[in-house]
Protein backbone atom coordinates (compact mmCIF):
# COMPACT_ATOMS: atom_id res chain seq x y z
CA UNK A 1 0.00 0.00 0.00
CA UNK A 2 1.25 3.46 -0.69
CA UNK A 3 1.05 6.56 0.93
CA UNK A 4 2.17 8.65 -1.94
CA UNK A 5 0.32 11.66 -2.84
CA UNK A 6 0.10 14.80 -4.53
CA UNK A 7 0.41 17.53 -1.96
CA UNK A 8 1.27 21.10 -4.63
CA UNK A 9 0.06 21.37 -7.98
CA UNK A 10 2.17 22.81 -10.71
CA UNK A 11 2.32 26.14 -11.00
CA UNK A 12 1.23 28.70 -14.23
CA UNK A 13 1.89 32.06 -15.61
CA UNK A 14 3.53 34.66 -13.26
CA UNK A 15 4.00 32.12 -10.47
CA UNK A 16 5.84 29.37 -12.73
CA UNK A 17 8.66 32.48 -13.56
CA UNK A 18 10.11 32.29 -10.21
CA UNK A 19 11.34 28.65 -11.14
CA UNK A 20 14.76 28.07 -11.84
CA UNK A 21 14.03 25.76 -14.84
CA UNK A 22 14.01 22.30 -14.84
CA UNK A 23 12.91 21.14 -11.02
CA UNK A 24 9.20 20.07 -12.49
CA UNK A 25 8.90 17.65 -8.92
CA UNK A 26 9.70 16.86 -5.53
CA UNK A 27 10.04 12.95 -4.54
CA UNK A 28 10.17 12.17 -1.07
CA UNK A 29 10.92 9.10 0.08
CA UNK A 30 11.48 7.39 3.55
CA UNK A 31 10.88 7.62 7.33
CA UNK A 32 9.00 9.00 9.90
CA UNK A 33 11.85 11.83 9.60
CA UNK A 34 11.37 12.76 6.27
CA UNK A 35 7.34 12.53 7.12
CA UNK A 36 7.54 15.25 9.37
CA UNK A 37 6.43 13.75 11.97
CA UNK A 38 7.80 14.92 15.48
CA UNK A 39 6.38 18.37 15.04
CA UNK A 40 3.04 17.76 15.76
CA UNK A 41 0.83 18.36 19.36
CA UNK A 42 1.69 16.08 21.91
CA UNK A 43 -1.83 14.95 22.33
CA UNK A 44 -1.48 12.83 19.07
CA UNK A 45 -1.37 8.93 19.96
CA UNK A 46 0.90 6.75 18.37
CA UNK A 47 -1.45 4.90 16.01
CA UNK A 48 -2.49 8.47 14.43
CA UNK A 49 1.54 8.80 13.50
CA UNK A 50 1.77 5.71 11.44
CA UNK A 51 2.09 7.44 8.34
CA UNK A 52 2.99 11.22 6.83
CA UNK A 53 -0.21 13.16 6.74
CA UNK A 54 -0.10 14.50 9.92
CA UNK A 55 2.36 16.88 9.56
CA UNK A 56 3.59 16.68 6.18
CA UNK A 57 4.28 20.29 6.04
CA UNK A 58 6.97 20.08 8.21
CA UNK A 59 8.42 17.93 5.94
CA UNK A 60 11.52 19.11 4.29
CA UNK A 61 11.08 17.84 1.39
CA UNK A 62 7.82 19.25 0.87
CA UNK A 63 8.92 23.06 1.90
CA UNK A 64 11.49 22.59 -0.49
CA UNK A 65 9.02 21.82 -3.10
CA UNK A 66 6.70 24.78 -1.92
CA UNK A 67 9.85 26.87 -2.22
CA UNK A 68 10.19 25.35 -5.73
CA UNK A 69 6.42 25.87 -6.80
CA UNK A 70 6.58 22.46 -7.77
CA UNK A 71 4.51 19.27 -7.28
CA UNK A 72 5.31 16.96 -4.65
CA UNK A 73 4.67 13.59 -4.07
CA UNK A 74 4.88 12.01 -0.17
CA UNK A 75 5.68 8.05 0.10
CA UNK A 76 7.92 8.45 3.21
CA UNK A 77 5.86 6.72 6.31
CA UNK A 78 6.55 6.61 9.70
CA UNK A 79 8.14 3.53 11.03
CA UNK A 80 9.14 2.08 7.01
CA UNK A 81 12.02 0.28 7.09
CA UNK A 82 14.65 -0.54 4.32
CA UNK A 83 12.50 -3.46 2.67
CA UNK A 84 9.24 -0.68 2.97
CA UNK A 85 11.24 2.02 1.21
CA UNK A 86 12.62 -0.36 -1.50
CA UNK A 87 8.70 -0.67 -1.75
CA UNK A 88 8.17 2.58 -1.59
CA UNK A 89 10.85 3.43 -4.60
CA UNK A 90 9.25 0.81 -6.86
CA UNK A 91 5.63 2.85 -6.66
CA UNK A 92 7.50 6.27 -7.12
CA UNK A 93 8.80 5.38 -9.97
CA UNK A 94 5.28 5.76 -11.52
CA UNK A 95 5.59 9.41 -11.04
CA UNK A 96 9.05 10.45 -11.90
CA UNK A 97 9.44 9.90 -15.75
CA UNK A 98 11.92 9.17 -18.39
CA UNK A 99 15.34 9.04 -16.43
CA UNK A 100 14.36 11.39 -13.78
CA UNK A 101 15.53 14.56 -14.79
CA UNK A 102 14.00 17.14 -13.57
CA UNK A 103 13.34 15.24 -10.41
CA UNK A 104 14.57 15.84 -6.83
CA UNK A 105 14.46 12.89 -4.33
CA UNK A 106 14.58 13.44 -0.50
CA UNK A 107 14.93 10.62 2.02
CA UNK A 108 15.84 9.13 5.86
CA UNK A 109 16.38 5.58 5.64
CA UNK A 110 17.85 2.64 7.56
CA UNK A 111 16.70 3.89 11.48
CA UNK A 112 13.87 1.60 11.51
CA UNK A 113 16.26 -1.34 10.18
CA UNK A 114 18.44 -1.18 13.30
CA UNK A 115 18.30 -4.37 15.38
CA UNK A 116 20.21 -5.17 18.67
CA UNK A 117 21.69 -8.84 19.59
CA UNK A 118 18.20 -9.75 20.67
CA UNK A 119 16.62 -8.35 17.64
CA UNK A 120 14.68 -5.26 19.34
CA UNK A 121 14.45 -2.20 16.74
CA UNK A 122 15.98 1.45 17.57
CA UNK A 123 12.30 2.53 19.64
CA UNK A 124 12.56 -0.03 21.10
CA UNK A 125 16.38 0.63 22.16
CA UNK A 126 15.36 3.93 22.99
CA UNK A 127 12.83 3.05 25.40
CA UNK A 128 14.91 -0.10 27.13
CA UNK A 129 17.35 2.93 27.66
CA UNK A 130 14.71 5.36 29.35
CA UNK A 131 13.45 2.86 31.61
CA UNK A 132 16.68 0.16 32.91
CA UNK A 133 19.82 1.22 34.12
CA UNK A 134 22.94 1.15 32.52
CA UNK A 135 21.51 0.19 29.48
CA UNK A 136 24.77 1.16 27.70
CA UNK A 137 26.58 -2.37 29.48
CA UNK A 138 23.35 -4.99 28.37
CA UNK A 139 25.45 -7.06 25.81
CA UNK A 140 21.89 -7.55 24.18
CA UNK A 141 21.57 -3.84 23.52
CA UNK A 142 24.23 -3.42 21.47
CA UNK A 143 23.36 -3.18 17.59
CA UNK A 144 24.09 -5.92 15.83
CA UNK A 145 23.21 -5.47 11.57
CA UNK A 146 25.29 -2.80 10.80
CA UNK A 147 26.40 -4.78 7.70
CA UNK A 148 22.95 -5.64 6.77
CA UNK A 149 22.11 -2.16 6.79
CA UNK A 150 24.87 -0.65 4.35
CA UNK A 151 23.72 -3.49 2.17
CA UNK A 152 20.44 -2.52 2.19
CA UNK A 153 21.15 1.03 1.49
CA UNK A 154 23.43 0.41 -1.21
CA UNK A 155 20.49 -1.56 -2.98
CA UNK A 156 18.20 1.07 -2.41
CA UNK A 157 20.57 3.88 -3.99
CA UNK A 158 22.17 1.24 -6.75
CA UNK A 159 18.73 0.96 -7.22
CA UNK A 160 17.79 4.78 -7.59
CA UNK A 161 20.31 5.81 -9.92
CA UNK A 162 19.83 2.42 -12.12
CA UNK A 163 16.49 3.43 -13.19
CA UNK A 164 16.47 7.31 -12.88
CA UNK A 165 20.16 8.19 -13.58
CA UNK A 166 19.18 11.92 -14.02
CA UNK A 167 17.72 12.68 -10.37
CA UNK A 168 18.89 14.38 -8.24
CA UNK A 169 19.08 12.63 -4.88
CA UNK A 170 19.78 13.80 -1.52
CA UNK A 171 19.94 11.20 1.52
CA UNK A 172 19.89 13.06 4.46
CA UNK A 173 21.20 11.72 7.95
CA UNK A 174 20.23 11.16 11.45
CA UNK A 175 21.38 13.76 14.09
CA UNK A 176 22.18 12.87 17.37
CA UNK A 177 19.26 12.39 19.16
CA UNK A 178 20.63 13.26 23.11
CA UNK A 179 23.87 15.01 22.66
CA UNK A 180 24.01 14.80 26.32
CA UNK A 181 24.68 17.21 28.96
CA UNK A 182 26.03 16.80 32.79
CA UNK A 183 22.43 15.28 33.67
CA UNK A 184 20.29 15.03 30.51
CA UNK A 185 17.67 17.11 32.46
CA UNK A 186 15.72 16.75 29.43
CA UNK A 187 15.35 13.31 28.24
CA UNK A 188 13.72 11.55 31.06
CA UNK A 189 15.55 8.07 32.35
CA UNK A 190 18.42 9.11 30.37
CA UNK A 191 22.27 9.67 32.04
CA UNK A 192 25.00 10.97 30.10
CA UNK A 193 26.19 7.55 29.88
CA UNK A 194 22.74 5.97 27.95
CA UNK A 195 22.36 9.40 26.21
CA UNK A 196 26.07 8.95 24.97
CA UNK A 197 25.16 5.42 23.77
CA UNK A 198 22.22 5.70 21.64
CA UNK A 199 24.59 9.11 20.19
CA UNK A 200 26.93 6.94 19.24
CA UNK A 201 24.72 4.48 17.33
CA UNK A 202 23.38 7.30 15.45
CA UNK A 203 26.72 7.93 14.30
CA UNK A 204 27.45 4.88 13.29
CA UNK A 205 24.08 4.40 11.51
CA UNK A 206 25.12 7.74 9.81
CA UNK A 207 28.68 6.34 9.02
CA UNK A 208 26.53 3.49 7.01
CA UNK A 209 24.51 5.40 5.13
CA UNK A 210 27.41 7.78 4.38
CA UNK A 211 29.56 4.92 2.81
CA UNK A 212 26.83 3.64 0.62
CA UNK A 213 26.35 6.79 -0.90
CA UNK A 214 29.95 6.86 -1.63
CA UNK A 215 30.04 3.33 -2.93
CA UNK A 216 26.36 3.63 -5.20
CA UNK A 217 26.19 7.23 -5.75
CA UNK A 218 26.70 9.37 -8.58
CA UNK A 219 27.49 13.24 -8.64
CA UNK A 220 23.69 13.40 -8.57
CA UNK A 221 23.75 11.71 -5.33
CA UNK A 222 24.66 13.56 -2.27
CA UNK A 223 24.76 12.48 1.90
CA UNK A 224 23.52 15.42 3.79
CA UNK A 225 25.34 15.21 7.47
CA UNK A 226 22.63 17.12 9.99
CA UNK A 227 25.40 17.35 12.60
CA UNK A 228 26.41 20.77 12.27
CA UNK A 229 22.64 21.71 12.06
CA UNK A 230 21.51 19.83 15.26
CA UNK A 231 24.50 20.70 17.38
CA UNK A 232 23.81 22.04 20.50
CA UNK A 233 19.93 21.21 20.43
CA UNK A 234 19.29 17.55 21.41
CA UNK A 235 16.97 16.06 24.02
CA UNK A 236 19.08 16.83 26.63
CA UNK A 237 19.26 20.16 26.47
CA UNK A 238 17.29 21.73 29.88
CA UNK A 239 15.45 24.66 28.15
CA UNK A 240 12.43 23.13 26.36
CA UNK A 241 12.63 26.39 23.17
CA UNK A 242 16.04 25.07 22.67
CA UNK A 243 15.55 21.52 21.88
CA UNK A 244 15.22 20.46 18.34
CA UNK A 245 14.22 16.59 19.31
CA UNK A 246 11.61 15.75 21.59
CA UNK A 247 12.41 13.73 24.72
CA UNK A 248 9.78 11.46 25.74
CA UNK A 249 6.11 12.01 24.92
CA UNK A 250 3.21 10.49 26.97
CA UNK A 251 -0.02 9.14 25.05
CA UNK A 252 -2.59 11.03 27.24
CA UNK A 253 -5.27 8.33 25.83
CA UNK A 254 -3.64 5.90 27.00
CA UNK A 255 -4.67 4.35 30.87
CA UNK A 256 -0.79 3.61 31.19
CA UNK A 257 2.67 5.13 30.20
CA UNK A 258 3.05 4.78 26.26
CA UNK A 259 5.53 6.72 24.10
CA UNK A 260 3.62 8.40 21.82
CA UNK A 261 4.81 8.59 17.80
CA UNK A 262 6.51 12.01 18.47
CA UNK A 263 8.56 10.81 20.84
CA UNK A 264 12.68 11.63 20.21
CA UNK A 265 11.35 13.05 16.78
CA UNK A 266 12.81 16.58 15.19
CA UNK A 267 10.28 19.18 17.04
CA UNK A 268 9.21 21.83 14.74
CA UNK A 269 12.88 23.63 14.99
CA UNK A 270 14.41 20.07 14.26
CA UNK A 271 12.46 20.05 11.10
CA UNK A 272 13.84 24.04 10.22
CA UNK A 273 17.23 22.80 11.10
CA UNK A 274 16.61 19.67 8.56
CA UNK A 275 15.16 22.68 6.40
CA UNK A 276 18.31 24.13 6.03
CA UNK A 277 20.50 21.43 5.55
CA UNK A 278 18.43 20.50 2.52
CA UNK A 279 18.03 24.12 0.92
CA UNK A 280 21.99 24.67 1.62
CA UNK A 281 23.04 21.84 -0.68
CA UNK A 282 20.58 22.51 -3.01
CA UNK A 283 22.08 26.40 -3.13
CA UNK A 284 25.70 25.76 -3.21
CA UNK A 285 25.13 22.77 -5.85
CA UNK A 286 26.85 22.98 -9.03
CA UNK A 287 23.66 21.85 -10.72
CA UNK A 288 22.70 25.58 -11.65
CA UNK A 289 18.67 24.79 -12.12
CA UNK A 290 19.11 23.79 -8.21
CA UNK A 291 18.78 26.72 -6.45
CA UNK A 292 16.19 27.90 -4.19
CA UNK A 293 14.36 31.31 -4.70
CA UNK A 294 15.33 33.11 -1.90
CA UNK A 295 13.04 33.56 1.03
CA UNK A 296 10.45 30.44 -0.22
CA UNK A 297 9.72 27.76 2.31
CA UNK A 298 10.86 29.97 5.34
Amino acid sequence: MVCGTTVLAAPSGAEAQLLEPGVERVVVLGDSFSAGIGAISDDVSTDDVTCAHVSTRWAPGLRIAAAYRVPSFMFACGGADLDIVADQWKDAMDVIPGDGTGTLIVMTAGGNSVESVDEADWPELIVRCSIWPNCEDEPDNKVDNWSAIHNGMRDLIASIVEERPGAIVRVMGYPQLFQPTADCEGAFGFDAEEAAFADENSILLNRMIERAVEREGTDNVEYLDPAPYFEGHGACEGRANSRYINGLVDTPSSRFFEAAGNSYHPTWQGYSAYYDLLEDSLAFSDIGWLKVPAGFGR
